[in-house]
């Protein structure tokens, strides 16, 4: 659900995001991107294991947040949470122990960790101010 209690759509937020206009680490997001998370609903083994790649090289690189990471961080938590996308998250290949959530879950939390880490690099750079120690991550 969104914030209005709406449920996502997950096809619907590819479907309607610019991807020419965003980026991601090997330059314009489209058409790679949307094609590569629309595959991890696939159920493909190999279609499947591209798309991880995908999420970790263009898409938070060496911790790096692109622009086309917010949009493809609102599709994973969708596809997530959709019932219909369930039976393609658990694939046969994955011993029905739910991996491929857990893969899923753990570049969510990854692309958190950097945005924050991020987010304070930012803050210590306009004009190194100083927060007060119990902000500061160690």
């Amino acid at each position: 659900m969104d914030m209005n209690g709406d449920k996502l759509n997950p096809c619907a937020i590819i479907d309607l995001t610019d991807w020419a206009e965003l980026e991601n680490a090997d330059g314009s997001a489209f058409p790679v991107t949307p094609t590569k998370l629309h595959d991890l609903a696939s159920g493909d083994f190999s279609k499947v294991a591209s798309s991880l790649n995908r999420l970790y090289e263009a898409l938070l690189n060496d911790g790096v947040v692109y622009s086309a990471t917010a949009p493809a961080l609102r599709y994973v938590a969708a596809l997530l949470g959709d019932r219909e996308s369930r039976a393609a998250l658990t694939p046969s290949w994955d011993g029905e122990k739910f991996p491929l959530r857990g893969k899923l879950l753990s570049w969510l939390a990854d692309v958190a960790f950097d945005a924050s880490i991020e987010q304070e690099q930012r803050i210590r750079e306009w004009g190194d101010i100083r927060r007060p120690s119990h902000f500061l991550i160690s």
